[in-house]
């Protein structure tokens, strides 16, 4: 019993564990804000004219939207279909321009 025990515990940690950016898939584009304020959404434009919604933490959005205009290269590790648009959740952000 106790290794069935122990197994499932291993499993549990693993499926909790934060993902990495390794492997995260990568997506270049401009910062956009969709809406209007205070009810603005943070969005990425790919060069393809593509839309994502961004879903991410405090900091990387507040970066973000500091950063409006720029181009980014995002890490996203989960994407799924929003309302309007896909939404990607981002584990990291780099600034390129």
């Amino acid at each position: 019993m106790k290794p069935i025990i122990f197994v499932l515990c291993i499993l549990l940690f693993a499926a909790c564990e934060k993902p990495t950016e390794s492997t995260g898939q990568k997506i270049v584009g401009q910062i956009i804000l969709i809406g209007n304020h205070p009810f603005t959404i943070l969005a990425l434009r790919t060069t393809n004219e593509e839309t994502f919604d961004l879903e991410c933490d405090s900091t990387t959005d507040s970066m973000l939207r500091q950063n409006q205009g720029r181009i980014v290269e995002i890490v996203y590790f989960a994407s799924y279909q929003g309302l309007e648009r896909p939404v990607l959740v981002v584990s990291s952000a780099k600034i390129l321009q």
